[in-house]
């Protein structure tokens, strides 16, 4: 059997020291940039991959970050990683170790998830989305060293990013009360999960600003003017818009604060039902995801600084695992309003 090649082989081959080759390895920016190639090229040739296990062991990490999350099949999830991957690869750090794992939405996986991770040192650091942990759960990561970083929630003893959710469904009902009239639906997510799922405050928040803006305009809230979705999914918006000509709800405009691929499927139906968009119904998703700007009529929705978050998750994770800081922050990030066609 070959053996495994070491560094003091690359060391030989390169007629450097050892210590010269590992600092080079790692990117070290004491050498130089021709040794730095010089010695990658060597053990490229070589085919020479460190040890992982050993290194991990020798600095006590273990080169990954954990990313736990209802689903990572939903748009807002999958855009912020992007820019997390981008990150990790223009840093040259954690590379290969932005590891995600899902819980179903169920509770006692996300709690099984967070003690494994803890306990079993699985990541170097943990992030939550859109995710409560207990309070308890948040004790013992801080006991232990283990940075937690909240997404879209928000509690004492942890690093937290958050978007104004109140604010942004606020701004798209102001927006479709003025432009359209007091009858506005809105689709939003569920406030009363089944015993065992998670329950989503962004939800809550976003209803919130929802009833404010009707309130606002001295609009009395009608229950049936609102669909709760669990899955926030594109044919969940197609069931939604159904139900509602199904109850002969009288609108004029609805929000869908559960995201835009639900507002897709709105939009999908209407067409079916030969429901022009806007002039019968208009539309305002959230998250403002690629896709939203290409469809016909482009979607009007509310834009999250997917980009920023990604950004503020990836170096806050950093600076915690490295000690550059012990800072506990909140930030609270603005959304905005993107008018287009539907709207």
């Amino acid at each position: 059997m070959k053996k495994n090649i070491t560094i003091k082989d690359i060391a030989i081959k390169a007629k450097l020291a050892k210590g010269t080759v590992s600092m080079a390895l790692n990117n070290d920016p004491r050498i130089s940039e021709d040794t730095r190639k010089k010695v990658n090229k060597i053990a490229f040739d070589m085919n020479y991959y460190p040890n992982e296990s050993a290194k991990n062991l020798a600095s006590g990490k273990t080169g990954s970050i954990a990313f736990i999350a209802p689903r990572f099949t939903a748009a807002f999830i999958s855009s912020i990683l992007a820019p997390v991957e981008f990150k990790a690869f223009k840093t040259g750090k954690y590379i290969h170790g932005i590891n995600p794992y899902s819980t179903g939405n169920i509770v006692s996986i996300k709690d099984e998830l967070l003690r494994k991770m803890l306990y079993g040192r699985k990541a170097d650091a943990v992030v939550l989305m859109t995710l409560r942990p207990g309070p308890e759960v948040v004790g013992e990561y801080n006991k232990r060293g283990l940075p937690l970083i909240l997404v879209e929630n928000d509690m004492k003893g942890c690093n937290c990013i958050t978007i104004d959710n109140i604010n942004g469904a606020y701004k798209a009902t102001m927006h479709l009360i003025k432009k359209y009239g007091k009858n506005v639906g809105i689709i939003v997510g569920e406030s009363d999960p089944p015993l065992g799922q998670d329950y989503h405050y962004i939800s809550q928040d976003r209803l919130k600003g929802y009833k404010i803006a009707l309130s606002e305009n001295m609009i009395e809230f009608d229950k049936n003017k609102v669909q709760f979705v669990r899955h926030y999914s594109y044919e969940e918006g197609r069931d939604c818009l159904n139900n509602f000509l199904k109850k002969k709800v009288k609108m004029e405009s609805v929000f869908c604060a559960a995201g835009d691929v639900l507002a897709m499927g709105v939009m999908d139906q209407a067409k079916r039902e030969s429901i022009k968009i806007p002039e019968q119904l208009a539309v305002i998703g959230y998250d403002d995801i690629q896709a939203a700007k290409l469809l016909n009529p482009a979607l009007t929705t509310v834009r999250q600084p997917f980009e920023d978050i990604g950004n503020m998750i990836y170096d806050t994770a950093i600076r915690l695992i490295e000690g550059k800081t012990t800072e506990e922050k909140h930030i609270v990030l603005e959304p905005e309003l993107i008018k287009r066609e539907t709207a």
